[in-house]
């Protein structure tokens, strides 16, 4: 299996760019809605929300929406920097990509206004 997957790597240029420049578009759409992704710069983009309870709701509200997304609190992270976290990948279609564009940030408004800049 490694050397199945060391042959490929070098094929997989245009997934790996296609994979980071979804990851820029997503941060770039929740700083627009004003929220707070924090020093992200790969293909996995927090929401900081800060309180755990925040985290809870905007991943249970995410979940109503059928998006899954993980609530990361204390003892993970410091205390009051609880966050929602999504891991892109090549998989995922521009439409998926486009949903949660739009979804990410109606929920964590309606959930918790507002989310804006929490602690990072």
């Amino acid at each position: 299996a490694i050397d199945a997957a060391l042959d490929l790597l070098p094929r997989l240029g245009a997934e790996r760019r296609a994979l980071l420049s979804n990851a820029d578009a997503v941060r770039a759409a929740f700083r627009r809605a004003g929220l707070d992704c924090g020093g992200s710069t790969t293909q996995i983009v927090p929401v900081l929300v800060g309180e755990d309870a925040a985290a809870l709701d905007l991943a249970r509200g995410l979940e109503e929406e059928g998006i899954l997304a993980v609530a990361i609190r204390p003892p993970t992270v410091p205390e009051g920097t609880s966050r929602v976290r999504f891991s892109l990948s090549a998989a995922h279609r521009a439409d998926d990509i486009a949903l949660l564009m739009r979804t990410v940030p109606r929920v964590a408004l309606r959930v918790r206004p507002p989310l804006q800049e929490a602690a990072t």
